[in-house]
């Protein structure tokens, strides 16, 4: 196909990219389950009923954040807790005083509604079953471990489910931090906006996908 071929493709195919994004984030919850599960064989409550390394699973979408609160109710944890957007600002506070006390096994929150302004140093561990299009979004995602306060080394694992959209996503991420880690710097809560976010945008997403596809890259 020409150029203008996979231009005119891509604008017409743009609004199924969000329903790409939903499917590879679904077809990551077995695997985040089983994390979980692991996680919290290997890391009980202490003798005061208190867990001292609590983790926290991060996503995006709607669908796939229930999804995830489905998967754990279905492993019986009941005392789980939850961010996600819409909540009011009293029972996010609550949330994460709750979290950083150590009352809970596992926090599911939202990229956009937990990302930044919160501290999560409790945890040591961050499992994102989804990422962002915003590189800078996401580091302010993991600087809620990572941050004033924490004194233990911190781990985030980012699952990517091959054959998705994951690895076109995953290659373009990795491409523009490279770029933006030096403009960004190591500062905590920088806010990005739109002169150094380097958001991906959904048609150059698209783009590399079908360019990867048809061999064309």
């Amino acid at each position: 196909p020409t150029p203008q071929l996979v231009d005119e493709y891509c604008s017409e195919a743009l609004p199924h990219i969000s329903r790409l994004r939903v499917a590879a984030g679904r077809c990551k919850i077995v695997a985040a389950k089983e994390l979980l599960a692991d996680w919290l064989d290997t890391h009980p409550a202490d003798e005061d009923g208190l867990f001292a390394e609590p983790l926290i699973v991060w996503a995006h979408h709607r669908e796939v954040m229930d999804a995830l609160i489905e998967t754990v109710e279905g492993m019986g944890i009941k005392n789980f807790g939850v961010i996600r957007g819409g909540m009011v600002s009293e029972d996010v506070s609550q949330m994460v005083d709750d979290f950083q006390a150590g009352r809970l096994p596992v926090l599911l929150a939202s990229i956009h509604a937990a990302g930044v302004g919160v501290t999560l140093t409790r945890a040591t561990v961050a499992i994102f079953v989804e990422t962002d299009w915003t590189p800078a979004i996401v580091a302010q995602a993991q600087a809620r471990i990572h941050r004033i306060g924490q004194t233990r080394d911190t781990l985030c694992v980012t699952l990517v489910a091959p054959g998705t959209l994951d690895e076109t996503i995953m290659r373009i991420l990795g491409e523009k931090s490279k770029v933006l880690t030096p403009v960004l710097g190591g500062g905590q809560d920088v806010r990005p906006d739109d002169g150094v976010a380097g958001e991906v945008p959904a048609r150059v997403v698209l783009r590399r996908l079908v360019e990867d596809t048809l061999g064309l890259g």
